[in-house]
């Protein structure tokens, strides 16, 4: 039985899919725990330099539509809808589907979250979001889609015990995505500073590292991800990926968005600036347009090298 069925019609009379053991331990198992014969940081760097040469390889997989690789009634692998967990207010979880898409402004245009408009923080969001996703590259240029794990993150990342990658696991929901998120991005775990309601630094600093040490292995990741493609290609979007993916995030998770519009409006306007009632102001209609101007220059100069 090496192929998947869907349907009761075999051997065991129900629905199975075959996977192959893929030895080694997760990354979240290893980042921060005892290190053995090498240091902490050699250890990380490790397995930052590994993964980045395993990532690299997908630099060969580009295709024309954004969806689900699956294959059609012949046995062709075709780009057919991609699929996500909608969650419904009473707590339900559906799958939703949509696409397949040609473009990724297609694609924001019918999956983006609106913000409702119905207070001063919604009104600052739309307005925010609005503002930096105009600050990112053209999104359809250069054309084309990438592959990338859906959950790009610690727990999904093995390494044996010489901190090699033996493996990427959980592949539910994958699909091909636009280059600027997809496989040349630094993985979630450097990342996690520009989602701040996901991030927990200082409180949990056992478990969490600080902004200054995330910049320090991205710019490690992106060096070595460089080396691998030859310092070609998607690489030359790796270095701000983590604010297109922090982007990409505010567009499609409202329970997201207004703490990473207030991070885009900290680093862009300064650490002695309260962002947070910058962001009310501007919800409020009390962010005057010279001001908002400013802000916005910042803005493009901050993203738009991502």
């Amino acid at each position: 039985m090496d192929d998947p069925d869907t349907t009761g019609n075999n051997e065991i009379g129900a629905p199975y899919l075959c996977m192959s053991f893929v030895p080694g331990k997760p990354v979240s198992e290893v980042w921060f725990g005892p290190s053995g014969t090498l240091s902490q940081e050699e250890l990380r760097l490790r397995i930052l330099a590994s993964l980045s040469r395993v990532m690299a390889q997908f630099s060969r997989l580009t295709f024309n539509k954004m969806g689900s690789i699956m294959e059609d009634g012949s046995g062709s692998t075709v780009i057919g809808p991609l699929y996500d967990w909608d969650e419904k207010e009473d707590g339900r979880l559906q799958v939703a589907a949509s696409g397949p898409f040609d473009s990724t402004s297609a694609f924001l245009q019918q999956n983006e979250v609106a913000s409702s408009n119905e207070n001063v923080w919604d009104k600052a969001e739309a307005k925010v979001v609005a503002a930096i996703l105009g600050c990112l590259p053209t999104l359809d240029s250069p054309p084309g889609f990438v592959l990338c794990p859906h959950d790009f993150d610690s727990q999904n990342v093995l390494v044996d015990d010489e901190v090699t990658v033996t493996g990427l696991i959980d592949w539910d929901l994958a699909q091909t995505m636009p280059r600027i998120v997809g496989y040349a991005r630094y993985p979630g775990w450097i990342t996690r500073d520009w989602d701040p309601l996901m991030y927990g630094w200082p409180k949990t600093a056992e478990s969490e590292d600080s902004p200054v040490t995330l910049e320090r292995y991205r710019a490690y990741y992106n060096t070595d991800l460089g080396k691998a493609l030859k310092w070609q290609g998607d690489w030359n979007s790796t270095d701000k990926s983590h604010m297109a993916e922090a982007i990409w995030i505010a567009a499609l998770r409202r329970h997201n968005r207004l703490e990473i519009c207030r991070k885009f409006v900290q680093v862009a306007a300064g650490d002695d600036i309260k962002a947070l009632d910058i962001v009310y102001d501007i919800g409020a209609g009390q962010y005057d347009e010279e001001n908002w101007g400013i802000l916005q220059t910042n803005l493009r100069r901050l993203i738009r090298s991502c």
